[in-house]
């Protein structure tokens, strides 16, 4: 009798053992609520910094932040998509979703190779605007798009974080865009690019009804943002007066806030290139980002959305969409990318992108060669 109860005990824990080898090994590993630090890699207040306390070089994963509310499921999908096909190394992807949306996110990313899911942390987190004007905030200028301003106090022990739009592509690892944290001095909080490279079509020198960072403005879709130093800056508790006081005269929601705070206080803004926000502002009536190979491109407007808007933005968010990541970048994204562009009709976006594909190409083959390195 004992005998049979110990057989029984035994096959127990190893039936056991193998479901939780399972599910460690084989499904993905989504994070709910707050950031598991474990998972993280040594994450702390250091953690913008490769090295370590004792000196020694260490990894440092980066954070990438992304709202997803009504009907811009497929744009984050995609946004995500390109961030991890394109990054050198682990990612750290936090998305904050409406109630509808949370589960299809959860389902679209689970069917990611398991490869390519080892590589990446993704945690999901409510859409929350806190204060007294919660209904303004949710309502202002897009569905969520407010989220980013509560950054800070959402996530109180993050450190730093890029956050970018939905309707954003990566066209180049984000450690990149990271570095530029080791940039910025020792007052600048957060890092956006200018609203556009041209005065004569700049909407903030024709229209604005508000102050705003001189001389273009800022466009908020990318964002470096130092939460340690937005949170001693009391960045939450300038929100609200200046919504308040400026509701009226505001065409672009958050971003025209966001401008309205740095235009008092541009020595807390690092302003990076036009190549790390790249606009069809930049190209729709010739080149106006002289500044290299764009790095990621900001389909503004619907451009990912709508070809009538500018064919060329869509055919790029198409090539990304039948891209199947694990596979070659160059094969399977430029190359396509490339005789696409080729056959498609002449519009100047479609000139600067065919003059771009040899520097996304060369981004593309280094990304394909380290893939090829880390499975040898």
């Amino acid at each position: 009798m004992m005998t049979r109860k110990l057989l029984w005990f035994l096959l127990s824990i190893t039936l056991l053992c193998g479901l939780l080898f399972y599910r460690v090994t084989y499904l993905p590993r989504f994070d709910f609520g707050r950031a598991s630090i474990d998972t993280l890699g040594n994450l702390s207040t250091h953690e913008l910094s490769n090295t370590s306390e004792n000196g020694s070089k260490r990894a440092v994963i980066p954070k990438l932040a992304v709202v997803t509310c009504g009907d811009r499921l497929n744009l984050t999908l995609m946004n995500v998509k390109s961030a991890v096909a394109f990054s050198r190394g682990p990612l750290h992807v936090l998305l904050f979703a409406d109630t509808p949306n949370t589960d299809l996110l959860l389902k679209e990313l689970a069917k990611w190779p398991r490869k390519v899911r080892q590589r990446i942390t993704i945690e999901v987190r409510p859409v929350i605007f806190p204060g007294n004007c919660s209904k303004k905030w949710k309502s202002l200028f897009k569905p969520c798009a407010s989220q980013r301003l509560f950054l800070p106090r959402l996530l109180p022990d993050v450190d730093a974080l890029i956050y970018v739009d939905a309707d954003v592509l990566f066209l180049r690892p984000i450690e990149d865009l990271w570095d530029m944290f080791n940039q910025m001095n020792s007052t600048q909080i957060a890092g956006l690019s200018p609203e556009t490279e041209d005065y004569t079509t700049n909407w903030y020198t024709r229209f604005a009804r508000h102050p705003y960072v001189r001389p273009l403005g800022v466009n908020s879709g990318v964002m470096l943002m130092n939460l340690t130093r937005m949170r001693q800056f009391n960045w939450d508790s300038r929100l609200e007066p200046v919504l308040l006081k400026y509701e009226r005269n505001i065409s672009w929601g958050d971003q025209d806030l966001i401008n309205i705070i740095f235009h008092d206080h541009t020595d807390k803004l690092l302003v990076f290139p036009c190549q790390w926000n790249f606009r069809p502002d930049h190209c729709w009536y010739g080149p106006t980002c002289p500044k290299g190979t764009p790095a990621i491109l900001h389909g503004n407007r619907n451009a990912f959305v709508e070809a009538k808007k500018e064919p060329a933005f869509k055919l790029v968010f198409d090539t990304m969409s039948k891209y199947v990541l694990g596979t070659s970048t160059v094969e399977g994204f430029v190359a396509p990318l490339e005789s696409a562009l080729k056959k498609m009709s002449t519009t100047y976006c479609r000139k600067e992108f065919l003059k771009h594909v040899p520097g996304w190409r060369k981004i593309a083959s280094s990304i394909d060669e380290l893939r090829l390195h880390e499975h040898r």
